[in-house]
C-alpha cells in the first residue's frame, strides 16, 4: 500500500519517509502542496499524511482539493493547533493528530485508518 507524506521541510520529510519505509510503508515524499499535487497526479495512494504548518483555512482548502481529486482513500493531517480539528474533519480529513506527537502514535493512527475497508 502506498503512502504519500507531504511536509514543508525537505529534511524532515525525507527523514519521516525513511521512518515510514522502515515500518513497511511504501512511501513517497512531497515537499510543499504544489509538489504534492504533481506527485498525486501520477500515483495511487491509499493514505496521504499532510504535515504542513499553515493556517486552518489553507489546510482545509487543501483537504477539499485532495478529496475532489480522489487522491487517496484516507487523509491524516498533522497540525499544531487543536482548534483546527473540526474544520479539517469537515473539509475531508479522516483523522488528525496534534503536534508534537509521538511517532508510535502516528504509526498506530495510520494502521487504524488502513485497516478500514476500501
Amino acid at each position: 500500500m502506498r503512502v504519500l507524506y507531504i511536509g514543508d521541510d525537505r529534511e524532515l520529510a525525507e527523514m519521516t519517509g525513511r521512518l515510514f519505509r522502515r515500518n513497511q510503508y511504501e512511501t513517497d515524499v512531497a515537499v510543499g502542496i504544489e509538489e504534492a499535487l504533481r506527485v498525486l497526479d501520477g500515483g495511487d495512494y491509499r493514505l496521504v499524511v499532510m504535515d504542513c504548518d499553515r493556517e486552518a483555512a489553507y489546510l482545509s482548502s487543501i483537504c477539499r482539493e485532495l478529496r475532489l481529486r480522489d487522491a487517496a482513500s484516507y487523509l491524516l493531517v498533522l497540525t499544531g493547533n487543536q482548534e483546527d480539528e473540526v474544520s479539517l474533519l469537515r473539509a475531508g480529513a479522516d483523522d488528525w493528530l496534534k503536534k508534537p506527537y509521538r511517532f508510535d502514535v502516528l504509526l498506530a493512527r495510520m494502521s487504524a485508518l488502513l485497516r478500514k475497508q476500501w
